[in-house]
């Protein structure tokens, strides 16, 4: 089935607002690593990098993890080590790239 189908669907069932909040869900959750792959190789497997799909994977590595009985500790360790580098690397970044109060201040 085609998004646009598959959105025209959602809209008729739950409306325009509920619609786009879903839609947006569901493109974060699509793109999300394979639950079982993770645990598979937890030290491979793909990170996500933004916060939207970080939260996204870490309800649904509680969810699956508690049903099937399994650890993701492995991966969640690596997970929070690759988003506390990103977040510091970005931080670097805007604090070289940011003006000094004395550059846009009006007298």
């Amino acid at each position: 089935m085609s998004n646009a189908i598959e959105k025209e669907m959602i809209h008729g069932a739950i409306g325009e607002a509920a619609t786009i909040e879903f839609d947006a869900y569901l493109r974060t959750a699509r793109d999300l690593p394979n639950i079982e792959a993770i645990l598979e190789q937890p030290t491979k497997a793909p990170v996500p990098k933004s916060p939207a799909q970080l939260y996204a994977l870490a309800t649904s590595l509680a969810q699956y993890t508690r049903e099937h009985g399994k650890s993701a500790m492995k991966y969640v360790a690596r997970a929070r080590r690759v988003r506390t580098s990103l977040r510091d690397g970005r931080a670097a970044w805007r604090q070289r790239h940011s003006r000094r109060q004395g550059d846009w201040q009006v007298d």
